[in-house]
């Protein structure tokens, strides 16, 4: 499973800006949740879903390539 620190050091090394999160977890927060991907593979038709790392980096590059279109 993933969670949100996971995340932002993958960024942080992806992308060279360091990242953090800066907050304490509140009390109704889960800390462990599991998807289940069958509905959303026999409605969308995808067989094979991209792996974390793979879809942030191509997620980077896309927004390099466009970051025009967020100014």
């Amino acid at each position: 499973p993933l969670n949100v620190k996971n995340i932002l050091a993958k960024l942080t090394k992806l992308t060279k800006i360091k990242m953090y999160k800066q907050s304490k977890p509140s009390y109704p927060e889960v800390f462990k949740t599991y998807g289940d991907n069958k509905k959303i593979k026999k409605i969308s038709n995808i067989g094979k879903f991209e792996r974390v790392d793979e879809a942030l980096k191509n997620t980077y590059n896309w927004y390099l390539k466009n970051k025009n279109l967020f100014n």
